[in-house]
C-alpha cells in the first residue's frame, strides 16, 4: 500500500462537519482516513478522498454479485481500501482479486479481507469451531492468499504469525491505541503493532478524544519512526 505513513485515522464521528474539519487539519500528517457506516450515510466521502487515501470499512459479507458491485461502488467514490469478510469464501475472493487487478490499473486500490473482529476475545459465535483465535485468523489468511489477494485485517496479536508466513502481506491492524480509549478486546500500542509486522494502524478514539489531535498524531509517529 502506498500510504504516506502507517496511521489511518478512524473518523468514527456523527457530525460530518466536525469530521471534515478534523480531516482537513490532519491530512498532512496521517496516512489515510477510515470511514464506516456511522459517518458514511451523513456525508460526501469524496471530500475526504481528496485529502488522503480513503478507507471505506463496510466489511461486506453477501452473495458474490452483491459484494463485487459494492466494492466497485466504493472505488467509484474514491476509496483506496475497501473491506470484505475473508469468510465470504474462496470463489468470491478469487472474483475480488480479478476486480482488484482491474481497478488498480487506474490507481492504487486494495481489497482488505477482515479475519476476526478485534472485539472478539472469549465469546465465539456458537457455530465456530473451538480452536483459538490465532488459528481462525491463520485459516482465513491462508484462504485470502490462495485467492491471490494479499491485504488482511487482523489484530496485532496475530500480525506476527501472518507476517512470518506471508512476507508480501499488507497487514492492517485495528484495535490500536490505548485500552482506556478502546471498546475492543485485542488492543496494542502503535509500537507493538509495528514490531509485530503491521503495515497500517487504524486509530480512532486516541486521536478523536485528544485535546490536540494533530499533536497526538505527531507524537505517535515519533514512537514508530
Amino acid at each position: 500500500m502506498r500510504l504516506k505513513n502507517p496511521i489511518i485515522c478512524a473518523l468514527d464521528l456523527d457530525d460530518p462537519r466536525k469530521a471534515l474539519d478534523l480531516a482537513e487539519s490532519l491530512s498532512d500528517c496521517v496516512g489515510g482516513f477510515k470511514i464506516g457506516p456511522r459517518l458514511f450515510f451523513k456525508t460526501d466521502v469524496g471530500k475526504f478522498a481528496k485529502l488522503a487515501p480513503l478507507f471505506l470499512d463496510f466489511k461486506f459479507y453477501d452473495i458474490p454479485s452483491t459484494v463485487v458491485a459494492s466494492v466497485k461502488a466504493c472505488y467509484d467514490l474514491g476509496a483506496t481500501i475497501v473491506t470484505v469478510h475473508a469468510s465470504c469464501g474462496l470463489s468470491l475472493l478469487k472474483e475480488l482479486k480479478k476486480l482488484e487487478l482491474e481497478l488498480s490499473n487506474n490507481r492504487d486500490f486494495h481489497i482488505a479481507c477482515v479475519s476476526v473482529l478485534t472485539s472478539i476475545q472469549d465469546e465465539f459465535p456458537p457455530n465456530w469451531k473451538s480452536f483459538d483465535i490465532k488459528e481462525h485468523v491463520q485459516i482465513l489468511t491462508d484462504l485470502v492468499f490462495e485467492s491471490g489477494l494479499n491485504t488482511i485485517v487482523c489484530s496485532s496479536l496475530e500480525a506476527r504469525a501472518v507476517r512470518a508466513k506471508y512476507k508480501n502481506a499488507n497487514i492492517i491492524t485495528p484495535g490500536i491505541g490505548f485500552k482506556k480509549y478502546s471498546d475492543q478486546s485485542r488492543v496494542a500500542t502503535p509500537r507493538v503493532a509495528i514490531d509485530n509486522g503491521s503495515d497500517a494502524l487504524v486509530m480512532g478514539r486516541a486521536i478523536l478524544e485528544s485535546d490536540d489531535p494533530k499533536k497526538t498524531v505527531l507524537e505517535i509517529l515519533s514512537t514508530i519512526s
